[in-house]
């Protein structure tokens, strides 16, 4: 304590190196420190008592009781007793008694000391571990405890997996046909728990009322509450997409359609030159020609094939009135991207894709709201009569949103189809696209992931002109 100095107080905690160490802990199923020191004293009663004479041998002043004679209440007192009372017995039992035989009188201190030792010692390991025993007796009692912090749930726990087994056998032996599990089902669809499907794409429409029921008052009363200002809410659930990722597995082109891009217009573009061989995407491998220099060149026949492919399927879909939205935020995509979106008149984001655009449109629709306004009131001049500060901060709130929605200002519902330059820079957009089923045609590099994507353009994704060709095209 010497080294600490004065200048640590009370409070404040050892360091590791001079923290004693914490007591023992008891092992599972040891005794306990009071039943300990109760055994020794018992024992060294009882060695005395049977190395002791005969009642009507009087020693001195001392007279010994025979084992036989012995009391309960002598005996629980004697058990009661510490150790050290049975050894200071023995010690003067020893000193008075002169007729015992030498060698019986030693044996008989000896071992009285003994478990007079053997019990303090016990009941000293017993007041230090006193305060931190920690009992294990509990853990195996409970098989069936319920689900607690740290436990596994009952389906689980290896005690459970007879009876599991049980319950499933007996189900296969029950349920072994369609027929079988009719009035289970009908139970489950009509009865107090229903399930629904949540689009009504793929299946048939299933009746709110059960067998035996009145459909005309059932009807009456289920009133669908629909939120018709939430375009996901309606694109997924009310009016379902022109344009489906699941139609376009089906869908092929004629045979005699015209061919939009060449070979010798992608050459030109500078299509064919990829990523650097050690930054790719094994998903892109199927298009990858050769590595040339450690860069990835590019498949032409397929990426030509590809091009046609999807612009074909725009023709296709853009004379069925379908709203397209371009996504090209990249350094040298945004302003081809804002020209081109803008000559064919389609939605676009050419600086920011704002997160939550497709997925999430009634809290960004206010934003756009906010943007439709302050352009409102800058074109009728509403800001003359405010201060300059007033119009600063009116101008400048007008362009930051004009960065995130001026594309998109007019957009009132949700688009048919995504295009996108680079889907690893407008992952944002891919994810929101497929979660909505929309079909996306992107541009995708040698490191681009061509999983989401259903009309995939491999080809060089950072060079302006193969950008500008793909968009034009």
């Amino acid at each position: 304590r010497s080294h600490l100095g004065s200048r640590r107080s009370a409070k404040t905690p050892l360091p590791p190196s001079l923290t004693p160490p914490p007591p023992p802990r008891p092992m599972p199923g040891a005794p306990s420190c009071r039943s300990a020191a109760a055994a020794a004293a018992v024992m060294a009663a009882i060695v005395l008592l049977g190395l002791a004479p005969q009642p009507e041998q009087q020693h001195g002043f001392v007279s010994v009781t025979p084992p036989s004679v012995v009391s309960p209440a002598t005996s629980s007192t004697l058990a009661g007793s510490a150790g050290a009372r049975a050894a200071s017995a023995a010690t003067s039992t020893a000193a008075r008694g002169s007729s015992f035989s030498s060698s019986s009188t030693t044996v008989a201190a000896a071992v009285a000391a003994a478990c007079a030792l053997l019990g303090l010692a016990a009941r000293r390991g017993g007041r230090r571990a006193a305060g931190g025993a920690v009992t294990l007796f509990a853990r195996g009692r409970r098989p069936f405890r319920p689900a607690a912090k740290g436990r596994k749930p009952m389906v689980h726990r290896s005690i459970m997996r007879p009876y599991m087994d049980l319950l499933m056998k007996e189900g296969f032996e029950k349920y072994k046909t369609q027929d079988d599990l009719e009035d289970i089902m009908k139970r489950s669809m009509y009865g107090s728990f229903r399930f629904n499907f949540t689009s009504p794409h793929f299946v048939d429409e299933i009746p709110w009322f059960g067998p035996g029921a009145d459909p005309s008052r059932q009807k009456q009363s289920v009133q669908a509450d629909h939120q018709y200002d939430d375009p996901f809410y309606v694109r997924k659930f009310l009016e379902p997409a022109k344009f489906k990722k699941l139609e376009i597995v089906n869908w092929e082109m004629p045979e005699n359609f015209t061919k939009a891009v060449t070979m010798q217009e992608l050459v030109q573009a500078g299509f064919q030159y990829g990523h650097a061989a050690h930054h790719w995407n094994q998903r892109m491998l199927p298009y990858i020609y050769s590595n040339m220099d450690n860069t990835h060149i590019f498949d032409l026949v397929q990426t030509a094939a590809q091009m046609n492919r999807a612009c074909y399927y725009l023709m296709e879909a853009a004379s069925k009135g379908a709203n397209f939205l371009f996504v090209g935020t990249k350094e040298q995509a945004s302003p081809l991207t804002k020209e081109h979106a803008t000559r064919c008149g389609a939605f676009y984001c050419d600086i920011r894709f704002v997160g939550g655009l497709l997925t999430n449109t009634p809290q960004v629709g206010k934003g756009i709201k906010l943007y439709n306004k302050l352009k409102q009131q800058q074109a009728q001049g509403a800001w003359r009569m405010d201060s300059k500060d007033e119009q600063l901060r009116n101008k400048a709130a007008l362009i930051r949103l004009g960065r995130k929605y001026g594309g998109v200002a007019s957009m009132e519902g949700l688009p048919d189809i995504v295009v996108v330059v680079d889907p690893v820079k407008e992952r944002a957009a891919v994810a929101e696209a497929a979660r909505l089923g929309m079909p996306v045609i992107a541009l995708c590099d040698s490191n681009a992931n061509p999983k989401h994507i259903d009309f995939v353009v491999p080809g060089n994704a950072s060079g302006a002109k193969s950008i500008e060709l793909f968009l034009h095209k």
